[in-house]
């Protein structure tokens, strides 16, 4: 028994077989392999480094936990694993049960799927597409100012103007919020924020939006909730994000149209009768 093997437990192989979708049934042998690329062998039939970087890539996040060091011979050993288990289900006849033909055509035509859509599909969104696209999507961004902002919440307009004389007289907005304000964001020195134009209800939102960056509203506003005294801390203009922020997510959205562009224009190409 090897150190690797005493530092994980004994079933630890098995029990990535399923995360790995047992997929590498029928995949772990080639038809020829250098003596080089060779990793072990299963009755003869070779395992090699492809079988072990396909496998690797196939498991994706499960492997998150591994040790890198440890990575290689775990993967080796899922492989072995598999191996052993499907000549076991050969031996016993299972490769002839529908359930398993069924499986075997589904996993067949997810492959080639996946093949083509990697190979003929993606390549067509190239680099330069994609930064087209978001050259294109900034064009039409509008410009968008947002600001910082407190309240004071009360339930009359008389205590409203009442708070509003005690701020011109020079005391704080945020210690009178807290003092005063009946609203969730009171604790808080009535802080909410920073937040784009139609956010907040109109009435609130028209008049938070014509004050300066230090100002507050002169005249209560009201509201469904009840009366408000706003104050406007900061203003700033709202930068779209770079392209080195979106181009992945834009890219893989890309790709989704472009590949439903062509299931769609292959399936006006197929016969298809659904029943």
């Amino acid at each position: 028994m090897t150190a690797f093997t005493l530092g994980f437990r004994a079933s630890r192989p098995l029990a990535l077989l399923a995360g790995a979708g047992m997929m590498a049934l029928a995949m772990a042998a080639p038809a020829w392999a250098g003596d080089a690329d060779v990793v072990a062998t299963v009755d003869g039939k070779p395992i090699v480094e492809a079988d072990v970087k396909m496998l690797e890539a196939l498991m994706g996040n499960a492997l998150a936990r591994v040790p890198e060091a440890s990575r290689h011979q775990l993967l080796v050993n899922v492989l072995v694993e598999t191996q052993v288990l499907a000549e076991a289900g050969e031996k016993a006849g299972k490769e002839a049960s529908p359930d398993v033909q069924r499986r075997l055509k589904w996993l067949k035509a997810q492959t080639l799927r996946d093949a083509y859509v990697h190979d003929v599909v993606d390549p067509q969104i190239t680099g330069a597409a994609v930064k087209a696209r978001y050259d294109e999507m900034l064009k039409q961004v509008k410009s968008q100012t947002e600001i910082h902002a407190r309240h004071i919440l009360v339930k009359t307009e008389a205590e409203a103007k009442a708070i509003i004389a005690q701020l011109d007289k020079g005391a704080d907005f945020a210690t009178l919020a807290k003092a005063k304000s009946t609203g969730p964001t009171g604790p808080r020195g009535g802080d909410l924020g920073f937040f784009g134009p139609g956010r907040m209800v109109p009435a609130f939102d028209k008049a938070a939006f014509a004050l300066k960056a230090g100002e507050y509203t002169k005249v209560p506003v009201e509201t469904q909730f009840g009366w408000h005294v706003i104050k406007v801390e900061e203003v700033r203009d709202v930068k779209p994000p770079s392209f080195d922020q979106v181009k992945v997510r834009l890219r893989q959205r890309m790709e989704q149209q472009k590949l439903r562009e062509v299931v769609d224009e292959l399936k006006t190409k197929a016969k298809i009768e659904i029943k």
